[in-house]
């Protein structure tokens, strides 16, 4: 390192680890003013423990607080909707979707296999009968008392 950089390390309040690494990431090293110009465009500034934080930091936290209260905000409106939705679903008002499509499911699937029984039952009875009104009246019967089954059922 030459002993430009070494006064300049010192001039600036800084290591010479550290003017040499800002010299590579761009610093000028021909002068102090330069050097100091660089680094206040480049290099944020160290808080010093009681020192009041600059103005444009301050409002970053600000805005920062602002985000958070907004997040906090909507977090809290979102957990008070689901509280509201568990309230509902807890005193019956409410069901879920899943648990209405198994139902429907279940219902239709006993519908079908109790109209797909009648023909099993009905086979013998109507082979045997020759009279139209009487073939009417048992395929109607059946077909009746399977719904009435069915509807009871639920």
């Amino acid at each position: 390192m030459t002993e430009l950089r070494k006064d300049l390390a010192k001039a600036l309040g800084v290591s010479a680890a550290t003017v040499t690494r800002d010299a590579t990431a761009g610093m000028p090293t021909d002068s102090l003013e330069t050097a100091r110009d660089w680094r206040e465009q480049h290099r944020r500034p160290r808080a010093t423990p009681g020192a009041a934080a600059p103005a444009s930091t301050q409002a970053a936290r600000s805005a920062d607080q602002l985000d958070y209260r907004a997040a906090r905000t909507l977090r809290e409106s979102n957990e008070a909707a689901l509280s509201g939705l568990r309230l509902a679903e807890q005193r019956g008002d409410l069901v879920r979707v899943a648990d209405v499509r198994a139902s429907l499911a279940r219902r239709a699937a006993a519908f079908r296999e109790g109209l797909l029984a009648i023909p099993a039952r009905l086979a013998a009875v109507l082979a045997a009968e020759t009279e139209v009104a009487v073939v009417h009246a048992e395929l109607d019967r059946e077909i009746r008392a399977t719904l009435t089954h069915l509807v009871d059922a639920v």
